[in-house]
C-alpha cells in the first residue's frame, strides 16, 4: 500500500494523473523498534509552541494521543456518531487488528473534544479534511516542526503510543489484558515492546511507590497540559 500510494503520488507530481486515487488510504506502521517516552514536562513543552500556524487540531490531536494511546490513523479517522460522552468512551469502529475496540477517554481527552476551536460543522470526522470530504491527513510532518520549536529532540507523534503504554503500566496493579484491549495489540508480546519501564520503575514498583510517574506529572503543569 505504501508503494502504490508513493507511485501515485509521483504520477500526479508528473501529469499522469489529476488526483492520487489513494489520498485517504492511511498507510502507517507501528515501529516497535522505538523505546522513546516523552515526559510531562515534554509534553507541557510541546502544547506551548502549538499555534495557529499548525492548525488549531494539532493541540486536540497530542493531547488525545497522550491520553489514549490510540494511532494516529485512529485519531485522524474519529467520527462524532463513535465519541460517547455519557459512557466516556471512544469505539474504534476497526483497529489494525482487524476488530473493534472501545477506548477509555480521561478528563483532559474529553476536554479536547469538547472545545469547538477546530470543528467543521458540516463533517461527521472529529478531524476533517481542510477542504472537502473525508478526514485530516498525516501530521507527522506538522509534529516535528512544533517538536523543533519546543526544543524536544528525537521524538515522533507515534511515540505517544509508547508513552502511553508506559505510563499505564507504571501504575500499581494495572491490569494487563485490559490494557491490551484499550490500546488493540493482537498480543501481549506486542503490547510489551511498547511498554519500557525504567530501572527506577521496577524499584517503584518492588517498594510501593509505582505511582511516583504520575506525581511527577501533576507537578509539571497539569494545568498547561489543558489549558
Amino acid at each position: 500500500m505504501a508503494t502504490l500510494h508513493r507511485l501515485f503520488t509521483l504520477a500526479v507530481r508528473r501529469g499522469h494523473l489529476d488526483r492520487n486515487p489513494a489520498a485517504q488510504v492511511t498507510v502507517e506502521y507501528d515501529d516497535n523498534g522505538r523505546d522513546r517516552v516523552i515526559s510531562p514536562p515534554e509534553q507541557v513543552k510541546l502544547l506551548a509552541e502549538v499555534n495557529k500556524d499548525h492548525g488549531l487540531h494539532m493541540r486536540p490531536m497530542m493531547i488525545l494521543a497522550y491520553e489514549t494511546g490510540m494511532r494516529m490513523g485512529e485519531i485522524r479517522a474519529m467520527r462524532w456518531a463513535d465519541v460517547d460522552f455519557d459512557r466516556h468512551v471512544y469505539r474504534v469502529p476497526r483497529s489494525k487488528n482487524g476488530t473493534a475496540r472501545l477506548v477509555p477517554l480521561s478528563e483532559r481527552a474529553e476536554e479536547a473534544l469538547r472545545a469547538p476551536i477546530w470543528w467543521r460543522r458540516d463533517s461527521s470526522y472529529v478531524f476533517p479534511a481542510k477542504k472537502g470530504e473525508g478526514h485530516l491527513g498525516s501530521v507527522s510532518h506538522v509534529f516535528a516542526r512544533i517538536a523543533e520549536r519546543a526544543d524536544v529532540e528525537g521524538v515522533r507523534f507515534h511515540d505517544y503510543r509508547h508513552t502511553f503504554c508506559t505510563r499505564m503500566t507504571r501504575q500499581r496493579g494495572v491490569n494487563i489484558i485490559a490494557l491490551q484491549e484499550i490500546t488493540g495489540h493482537r498480543t501481549l508480546d506486542m503490547l510489551k515492546r511498547y511498554s519500557h519501564p525504567s530501572a527506577e520503575d521496577k524499584v517503584a514498583l518492588v517498594r510501593g511507590t509505582a505511582d511516583s510517574f504520575h506525581t511527577e506529572e501533576k507537578a509539571s503543569g497539569e494545568a498547561s497540559v489543558t489549558r
